[in-house]
């Protein structure tokens, strides 16, 4: 029984000394100071502080010879943002070309023309034509035409020129016969754009549709032009097509008429 006992007093001695051995052996594994420990350590003692937020590492073996200098400035709140290049002013004038067609155009009491826009048939305008007694110059425009509103200052040169020889005439053609659309609806802007040019003669607003007028003038565009001689008798017809096309005033229209009145 004593034997027994010694026997098992021993057993428990050797087995607790192995458990010992196995702590120590655990131990040294994760012990700082192996060498095991330090096979892991992925970041040396003296390595240096990451660079600093907002900047770019460059990479290593890229070259940076070619790169855009830095933007500088003594201004704070001026680094790390793009920088405008420099405006310098100019004193050049800026000209901005305004629409004519859309537009009325108005002008100071000062400066205004004094014009007169009546409205009437075709068959009124042609009586006018013939109690002239004069040579007669009859302009057919629109707002709508741009070679007409280009051409038409030079019947108002050429009225203030020859005035008391020659009678000039305009005639506003806009409107087309719809009923939606008269023709006074017109009357507005064609006001302002003969008191532009100084239009102080007599002025139509035609309230015979374009296309019947086109038809009974035997013209088949605008601007047209028609001169009468003294009897009211059709000299020349301008309009802007085949061999008239790009006529103007000052080299087609003006000799002709001077050459009238002087007969």
């Amino acid at each position: 029984m004593v034997k027994k006992y010694i026997y098992l007093t021993l057993f428990v001695t050797a087995l607790s000394g192995c458990e010992k051995s196995t702590v120590k052996e655990e131990a040294s594994v994760v012990d700082v100071g192996s060498p095991t420990a330090n096979a892991f350590d992925s970041a040396p003692s003296d390595a240096s502080a990451p660079p600093p937020s907002g900047t770019i590492e460059v990479p290593k073996g890229v070259s940076t010879e070619n790169a855009a200098p830095p933007v500088s400035s003594d201004l704070p709140e001026n680094k790390g943002v793009f920088a405008l290049p420099p405006v310098t002013p100019s004193n050049e004038p800026v000209t901005v070309k305004r629409p004519v067609l859309d537009d009325v155009v108005t002008l100071s009491d000062k400066n205004a023309a004094v014009v007169k826009l009546t409205a009437a048939t075709l068959e009124e305008i042609r009586t006018a034509v013939a109690n002239s007694r004069e040579v007669c110059v009859v302009d057919f425009w629109s707002l709508a035409c741009e070679p007409c509103l280009k051409e038409f200052p030079g019947l108002v040169r050429l009225n203030e020129e020859l005035m008391g020889k020659v009678t000039c005439l305009s005639v506003n053609v806009d409107y087309d016969g719809r009923k939606s659309k008269p023709a006074e609806v017109y009357r507005t802007r064609v006001e302002g754009f003969l008191q532009s040019t100084g239009a102080t003669f007599p002025n139509y607003l035609c309230l015979t549709p374009n296309e019947e007028a086109y038809g009974e003038l035997k013209i088949v565009s605008i601007p047209a032009v028609l001169i009468y001689d003294a009897e009211g008798k059709l000299v020349r017809t301008f309009t802007d097509a085949g061999d008239d096309i790009g006529f103007s005033y000052e080299k087609d229209i003006a000799p002709l008429v001077k050459s009238l009145v002087s007969q």
